[in-house]
């Protein structure tokens, strides 16, 4: 898919910037979000080469970790 440069480039009027650079960062704008769309929907190159779907690419829940503390906290005098 496409970016529509002049859809968008009416957002970057008010930067210092000519209309080649203006249209050098939409396409690295379009190009970012399109492989976090992909990363995220796993129809990314990379997820696929490895052979990883999109159920097995979520992350699990977090275990609980128990922890003592190492030091005694003293209460303060009000």
């Amino acid at each position: 898919m496409h970016p529509h440069i002049e859809k968008y480039r009416t957002h970057l009027d008010g930067l210092d910037m000519t209309q080649t650079q203006q249209t050098e960062m939409l396409l690295a704008l379009w190009s970012i979000l399109e492989n976090v769309v992909d990363r995220a929907l796993g129809d990314d190159p990379v997820q696929h080469i490895m052979g990883k779907t999109l159920e097995n690419t979520r992350l699990s829940e977090p275990e609980s970790v128990q922890s003592k503390p190492s030091h005694k906290v003293r209460k303060c005098k009000k």
